[in-house]
């Protein structure tokens, strides 16, 4: 449980700094909906579904 609080701590800040950085590499080329999928695309590759539910029952 505190492996996934901690995640959810740092989370939000590096993913717009990766948003950000792909926004300067791609400029005008850049799709907000490829990062929206990709951020789906991470959180299914982590099981994040399955350890959310596990730690709302846990709590």
């Amino acid at each position: 449980m505190q492996l996934y609080e901690a995640r959810q701590a740092i989370r939000p800040g590096k993913e717009q700094e990766a948003e950000n950085r792909a926004q300067e590499v791609y400029g005008e080329k850049y799709n907000p909906l490829l990062m929206f999928d990709s951020k789906k695309s991470v959180s299914r590759m982590l099981h994040e579904d399955i350890e959310r539910q596990a730690v709302r029952r846990m709590m």
